[in-house]
This record gives C-alpha cells, sequence and structure tokens, in this order.
C-alpha cells in the first residue's frame, strides 16, 4: 500500500477547493499506483467529514487515518462508513479512538469500530 502525503484536513481546505483541484489529482495517484498492483491510502487528518463524500468519488482505496470527535469531526466509524460507501477502507486512529474514549473503555472502542 501507498500512503501519499497530502494530509488533506477542511482546516486547510475547503471541500469546493478539493473538488476543484484534488479529485483529477487523487485519481490520477490512485490510477499511477494500481498500474503496479499496488493500493492507494490517501492521508487526512482530523477535519475531514465534510470531505468524505468527494472521497467517494475519487478511486483511492482508503481513508488513513479517520479521528473520531473529541479531536476529529466525525461521529461515529459508521458514518464514515455510509459517506465513502464500500469500496474505501476506513484506516481509524485508534490511539486517538482510545484517548477520546476513555483508556479502559475497550467496550466502546470496539463498538464503534464495529
Amino acid at each position: 500500500m501507498l500512503y501519499g502525503t497530502d494530509d488533506t484536513s477542511t482546516t486547510a481546505i475547503s471541500p469546493a477547493m478539493f473538488e476543484e483541484f484534488c479529485l483529477g489529482y487523487t485519481d490520477r495517484i490512485a490510477d499511477a499506483v494500481h498500474e503496479y498492483g499496488v493500493f492507494y491510502a490517501h492521508h487526512s487528518c482530523v477535519h475531514i467529514r465534510n470531505l468524505l463524500d468527494l472521497y467517494r468519488q475519487t478511486r483511492m482505496d482508503a481513508v488513513d487515518a479517520l479521528y473520531l470527535k473529541a479531536v476529529g469531526d466525525v461521529n461515529m466509524i459508521a458514518e464514515a462508513r455510509a459517506l465513502l460507501g464500500p469500496k474505501i477502507m476506513v484506516m481509524a486512529a485508534l490511539g486517538q479512538m482510545g484517548k477520546s474514549m476513555g483508556m479502559g473503555n475497550r467496550g466502546a472502542v470496539a463498538e464503534s469500530i464495529a
């Protein structure tokens, strides 16, 4: 898997800007990587909820790394799954999940992942 270094976040780029400038670029990267039989993981950080429906339109294979609230702006992994669709893998920031849900609350982390 190739991890892109875009570090996309709505703290730095609006959804409209991503749509105009990055949709085609992201597909070109994914296509180039796919030619070698490799998956493409698009790196995103923290505030990406409003980009997920745009990601769904691309040929990326995964989103790395999904941060949930209180650090990020996605409520649950299930919300991200619904916005991304079935073809894009969610690579959740599990360390952040443990911290935001309480390090001792393994059940809440497991439930969110499921």
